[in-house]
């Protein structure tokens, strides 16, 4: 209803804590707005009761004739030279391993991550259950997800006696989260970064939305993060129960927790007007942090080292699973999984899928006559060369002993035809073995069409592969189905 507006720059938002259960529905009607509408806001509460926040008293939003602890303000930042920036920053780093969202009673609540109830994820991660001081402990703790190229995090609010819980943003089913935990030193090198960029915008007055998460978190030395707006420009805002964003370049307006929002404002042109540099510079977290948020700042550390460390044995395992140790290929397991995923994927789209199916000609007596060392080497050999034919987001696997297998997203039988051609003449006339014979392949090559599963797809593979071998070898046999 807002829209078409001459002149408009921005829309705020202010809200309470009981809009937030609803709050997706309206988010997604802001989509349609245009994307070079800056959109931001935040939610109030009373926070009469910080271990859970459930309140005996309501926040309310106003305006000159009602006020509401159910409404949504909206107010429209217009004019010709009017300039708004938005830089936010979190500071909560991943702790757990991957979960997903397996089932929902709303999009605030979750029932079970990887089909567990909820907060089963915080009595494994960090030895907490459900009572009383519960959220003593969990609030710290937020769940962090990925949208539109951002981390953002949903602050616990309630735990129920199923074991699902209630947070302060919305989630969707199917969605990764991973635990996260408050790093003080994340926090103040994204506050450092975010209001960098703020200088460069040259603001002249700056909103500022800071989650009550951090202040309880942070305690005094949240002021030291807020400082750094300070010392840019006459700065006033909120602790907020959520924050709003809609992240440049996109359409969705994001609902997040933990996050610090500030927006700033300026007419006419940018030039920094803001203090100098070196004195911004002097403004930065020079007070000393407190004993508890020292001690934090170590057990931060070393959590981020161990995650890292873990990060990459994870990463060596999985490589480990699925490549073959010999030509360096995926291996067998690992094509069958990408196969399947890309059948699946046909089936949904349309579109098309080839594969080329390759057998070394007479394998057994390259073994026998020059031993299993050549043999190894004629594989290495011919591994490479395959890899060196395919396009990036093609798949070479090993699919045991001498034979391969070529997968090809996205291409036409009639492509990976000539494929199979190029590489069957490329093998025979580049490898060669000690007496000067040339190591030759057959080929056969198939598309996928609607209705193919694994088994069928790899029947008609292998069954054009048997046709080249039995008519001679050193050949390609293509599917009569184009």
């Amino acid at each position: 209803k807002v829209l078409p507006m001459k002149d408009l720059r921005g829309i705020g938002f202010l809200l309470t804590s009981n809009t937030q259960g609803k709050l997706r529905d309206f988010l997604d009607q802001l989509a349609a707005i245009p994307k070079d509408i800056v959109i931001f806001g935040g939610a109030a509460d009373t926070y009469a009761n910080e271990a859970s926040y459930v309140d005996t008293e309501q926040a309310r939003v106003f305006d000159r004739k009602t006020a509401s602890d159910k409404g949504i303000l909206a107010i429209l930042f217009r004019g010709e030279e009017l300039n708004l920036f938005v830089s936010s920053h979190l500071g909560w780093k991943a702790l757990s391993s991957e979960a997903v969202i397996t089932e929902m009673k709303s999009h605030t609540d979750i029932c079970t991550l990887n089909q567990e109830p909820t907060v089963e994820t915080y009595k494994k991660y960090l030895g907490i259950s459900s009572g009383k001081d519960f959220f003593s402990y969990a609030i710290p703790f937020l769940l962090m997800l990925h949208r539109d190229g951002r981390d953002i995090a949903r602050v616990p609010t309630r735990c129920f006696p199923d074991g699902s819980m209630r947070f302060g943003a919305d989630f969707d089913v199917g969605e990764k989260v991973r635990l996260g935990y408050g790093d003080p030193n994340a926090m103040f090198r994204a506050a450092k970064k975010s209001q960098g960029e703020m200088r460069e915008f040259s603001p002249e007055g700056i909103l500022l939305f800071s989650c009550i998460v951090r202040r309880m978190y942070l305690r005094d030395d949240v002021n030291q993060e807020l400082s750094l707006c300070d010392a840019l420009a006459p700065t006033a805002g909120f602790y907020t129960y959520g924050e709003l964003e809609r992240f440049s370049g996109h359409e969705r307006v994001n609902s997040m927790n933990g996050a610090s929002v500030a927006i700033g404002f300026r007419e006419g042109k940018s030039y920094l007007r803001s203090i100098p540099l070196e004195d911004y510079e002097k403004a930065r977290l020079e007070e000393p942090f407190d004993e508890r948020i020292s001690m934090v700042k170590v057990l931060a550390n070393f959590i981020s080292v161990m995650a890292e460390e873990l990060e990459d044995a994870n990463r060596k395992l999985a490589y480990l699973a699925d490549i073959d140790r010999l030509t360096e290929l995926l291996n067998r397991g690992a094509g069958e999984q990408i196969l399947k995923r890309e059948l699946k994927y046909l089936q949904a789209t349309n579109g098309k899928f080839s594969a080329i199916m390759g057998d070394i000609d007479f394998f057994k007596k390259i073994n026998d006559t020059y031993g299993h060392e050549k043999g190894d080497d004629v594989l290495r050999q011919v591994a490479k060369l395959l890899k060196s034919q395919v396009r990036v987001n093609d798949y070479v696997s090993r699919w045991g002993g001498e034979e391969f297998i070529i997968l090809l997203p996205n291409c036409p039988i009639e492509k990976a035809l000539e494929l199979a051609e190029r590489i069957r003449a490329k093998i025979e006339s580049t490898i060669v073995l000690p007496n000067g014979q040339h190591v030759t392949m057959s080929f056969g090559v198939a598309n996928a069409k609607q209705g193919d599963d694994m088994d069928r797809f790899y029947e008609s593979l292998d069954r054009v592969l048997y046709e080249s071998k039995a008519n001679g070898r050193n050949r390609v046999t293509v599917t009569e189905h184009r």
